[in-house]
Formats: C-alpha cells, sequence, structure tokens
C-alpha cells in the first residue's frame, strides 16, 4: 500500500497553458482525503509553487527548487535547505560573467536574472515567446530582469541555486566542465536540465533527497511512495520511489528511468496514474 505521492507540475500537474484541470485538481484533492501524504516537488520556487499548493488545498510539503528546500505549508516555513554558501555563487558567477550569457538566481520568492546587455534577455525569450507571452512568463515566475549587478549579487546572498542560460549548446557543455573540474571553494552538483540551461547547486541536492527527508519527517518507507515526473530532474526520485511514474510527455530518458508510463499532461495522465494506483 503507497502512503505518499510525490507531484511535479510543470509537464505533470500542468501543461502549456499553465492550468490545472478540473479532473487533475479534484483526482488530487480526493486522494488526500484518504490520508495519502500528497506532496509537491518541483523546481519551481516558493513563489511559483503555493498557488498550485493551495488550488489543491493542500497542508504537507513542497519540495522546491529541484530538492535544495523544502517548504512546511501548515507551518509556513522552510523546514530544509541545502544550498551553496554566498562565496560559492559569487565565485561562479564572476568566473562565467562574459559574453552573451544569462545568470539566473532562483530565490524562494523570485528568479533574477541578468545579463550586462539587459535587451539580450528580451531577445533571448522572443526567440520562442511573442511580447504578451513573455510578459505573462516573466509575471507567472516571477522574474526580474535585470542588468543591475548589484541587484543580481544582493539576490545571491539568499539564492538556493544558480544557473545559466544560453541558446549555445556548446558554450554550455564548456561551462560544465569547468565547473566540474575547477575549485570554487565547495563540491558542486552541475546538471545540464534543458538545451538552454546548465544548473549550479550543492552536492547531494535532487528531487530524491527532498523525497528522503519527506519519508523520514513522515516515517514513510520509500518503498510506500509514488512518484509522478516528466522531466531529467524528476529521474533521481522516480528511481528511487517505490513506484516512478513517467508521463507520456517525459523524455525517452526518464521513461526509461520509470516503472510505469501513464498518459500525457494534456489527456490528464497524473489522473489517470492516481485512479490506477490508488483507485
Amino acid at each position: 500500500m503507497y502512503k505518499m505521492i510525490l507531484l511535479d507540475i510543470d509537464g505533470t500537474l500542468v501543461g502549456n497553458s499553465k492550468i490545472m484541470t478540473p479532473n487533475i485538481v479534484s483526482t488530487v484533492k480526493a486522494l488526500a482525503k484518504t490520508g495519502v501524504k500528497v506532496c509537491l516537488c518541483t523546481g519551481r520556487n516558493l513563489c511559483a509553487s503555493r498557488s498550485i499548493a493551495n488550488e489543491l488545498e493542500l497542508d504537507s510539503y513542497i519540495v522546491t527548487i529541484d530538492g535544495t528546500t523544502v517548504y512546511s505549508i501548515s507551518e509556513d516555513k522552510t523546514v530544509y535547505t541545502n544550498c551553496l554558501n554566498y562565496e560559492t555563487n559569487k565565485k561562479i558567477f564572476e568566473r562565467f560573467n562574459y559574453g552573451l550569457k544569462i545568470s539566473v538566481a532562483a530565490a524562494d520568492h523570485e528568479f533574477v536574472y541578468y545579463c550586462e546587455k539587459k535587451d539580450y534577455i528580451e531577445e533571448f525569450f522572443s526567440k520562442s515567446l511573442t511580447r504578451d507571452e513573455r510578459n505573462a512568463y516573466v509575471k507567472y515566475w516571477n522574474i526580474n530582469v535585470t542588468d543591475s549587478l548589484d541587484v543580481y549579487l544582493n539576490t545571491l546572498l539568499n539564492a538556493r541555486e544558480i544557473s545559466f542560460r544560453s541558446r549555445c549548446l556548446d558554450d554550455l557543455l564548456k561551462m560544465k566542465s569547468i565547473l566540474e573540474t575547477e575549485n570554487f571553494g565547495e563540491e558542486l552538483h552541475v546538471r545540464h536540465l534543458w538545451d538552454d540551461m546548465l544548473l549550479v547547486g550543492a552536492v547531494g541536492i535532487s528531487k530524491a533527497k527532498g523525497m528522503e527527508f519527506l519519508c523520514k519527517t513522515y516515517g514513510i518507507d520509500v518503498s510506500e511512495v509514488v512518484a509522478i515526473g516528466d522531466e531529467r530532474n524528476d529521474i533521481p526520485m522516480l528511481e528511487e520511489a517505490g513506484l516512478g511514474i513517467a508521463m507520456g510527455n517525459a523524455r525517452d530518458e526518464v521513461k526509461a528511468a520509470a516503472d510505469f508510463v501513464t498518459l500525457s499532461v494534456d489527456e490528464d495522465g497524473a489522473a489517470c496514474a492516481i485512479n490506477k494506483f490508488f483507485g
């Protein structure tokens, strides 16, 4: 019998519209009422996750920014963090602060996008988004776009994770190699999440670590946990959970790491999986 479920958000509970369907909402709410612990486990920060938790009427936990932080909804406080210190984040940023790269500091309540040429950030988004879509994206994710070095460095003081975005895959792969070989004062966990994003955090961070923290908190064995996700950052928790479920829209490597593949997010795959294994 499964006692807890961890749900990714983007690509799992919501698709491109960023809105949960009534079927998803009602299915998750019904599951929570049975006594199963329902928790969110996401790459989003707290600000971008809380609205989803509120709509689902959850009073459990949210694992945010890929496992760097665990937030207690009922206690309204952070109960776990595993982040790089400010000096390490600053060294990483300074090492790559040249050319047309976008540096992103992920804090609990905002993502700060910095580039020496601010217009490049607009250009970066315009490759795939219209202006209206870009404005909606920035508002939804609470993104602060800046070319102020002071603003960016101030955000690094409380950053959970630092990342870099570039349209040039070769640049990101070179950066990854440097981050993995040079000394920045702390061991680093470097991940190439999307084709245009490289994430850098503390060693040991992953959604699986967040899941392990929740298992200890609730006194639940990991074999009693179901995890559902669709992206590379979901693979550790899908592999470690008692039952790992990949969305039908997931990458092939994510599907390969899962025990079961459900329907896509546009087909309410998460709700289908919940009904199949908890019904």
